[in-house]
């Protein structure tokens, strides 16, 4: 009834206006739908330039009773946000673009370091879910010719962060699910994978330097090991692997890992960066002494491998077999 009120409200003080009052209403409509219209043009510029997007594959596959779940959070020049919503599940797809300066390769590929990201991002979970499964895919493009797209890749993970010739993906495991933390190259070659934060040592004005990560693989049936792997990599190439059993429990979250320098000098960064400063400069892996990986179960000492002439033990074997007491 208020509405029909409203509505012979309106229209007797329409009738009543003179036609200039009229020709402003008309005339602010007019801007109104215009401005409207400069809007949807801006989106749709924006879809134009992400092509391929999750958006359109979205909007070209999804009824118009599926349209309707979609809930647009909020679309701009650098992010676009979506998500489909049914019951308690849903997906999210996000689209972020940003300006890296880095060198993914030996050779430089580009007349600056400067590159851009574009990262893709599609999430699947549901309102009581305690986890989530999320697939990342990163185009890096030279800066100065956004439409040569010089490296590619496509992962199952919750985080990639592109650094200086790797490229970082992150796995975050629920409860007490093991995390799984993975370096790759810029070719997609595997460098190193850990259950552990993976901890990397740095010689400044030198191209040497090598990863330790450690992973937890569980307890064997038949002697009662728990067994675990620990990898020191200089690259995808050269990896030395040293295979653990021990009869202590042994999970992730009781294992950690530590690289250490016998010389003062050196010192860590946040405890996942050893930066070896009393070798600085050094041009052969063989210069690489007075360094040791150390295990610990439990904030026990299990394990001590001494880096020797930048081989573990100072040994040409690429597999160690260690037991543990």
């Amino acid at each position: 009834m208020n509405k029909i009120l409203h509505l012979i409200l309106f229209v007797l003080i329409l009738s009543s206006c003179n036609n200039s009052k009229v020709d402003e209403l008309n005339k602010r409509v007019l801007e109104l739908e215009k401005e409207n219209s400069l809007m949807n043009d801006s989106i749709n510029f924006f879809k134009e330039i992400t092509k391929p997007s999750l958006i359109e594959k979205y909007e070209t596959n999804l009824s118009k009773e599926d349209s309707a779940k979609i809930d647009i959070v909020y679309i701009d020049e650098d992010n676009s946000y979506f998500k489909t919503y049914d019951d308690s599940q849903y997906s999210s797809n996000e689209i972020t673009y940003d300006i890296l300066y880095i060198k993914p390769f030996e050779e430089n590929k580009s007349s600056a370091y400067a590159y851009i990201s574009k990262q893709t991002r599609q999430t699947l979970s549901c309102a009581s879910c305690e986890g989530k499964n999320e697939t990342i895919k990163v185009e890096l493009s030279d800066f100065y010719e956004p439409d040569n797209i010089i490296f590619t890749t496509l992962k199952e993970c919750n985080k990639i962060k592109l650094d200086y010739r790797i490229y970082k993906t992150f796995k975050y495991g629920c409860c007490l699910e093991e995390n799984v933390i993975e370096y790759y190259d810029y070719y997609n070659n595997l460098i190193i994978r850990s259950n552990l934060d993976i901890i990397s040592h740095h010689i400044p004005n030198s191209k040497i330097g090598f990863h330790v990560g450690y992973t937890v693989e569980g307890k064997k049936d038949d002697k009662n090991f728990y067994n675990g792997t620990l990898t020191i990599a200089y690259d995808s190439n050269e990896r030395y692997i040293i295979k653990t059993f021990t009869t202590i429990e042994q999970y992730w979250y009781n294992t950690q890992l530590e690289v250490l320098s016998i010389d003062k000098s050196d010192n860590s960064i946040k405890e996942t960066q050893l930066d070896s400063w009393s070798i600085n400069g050094i041009k052969q892996k063989e210069e690489l002494n007075n360094i040791k990986v150390v295990l610990k179960i439990s904030d026990t000492k299990v394990l001590e491998v001494p880096i020797i002439k930048g081989k573990p033990y100072g040994k040409n074997n690429r597999l160690h077999k260690v037991e543990l007491k």
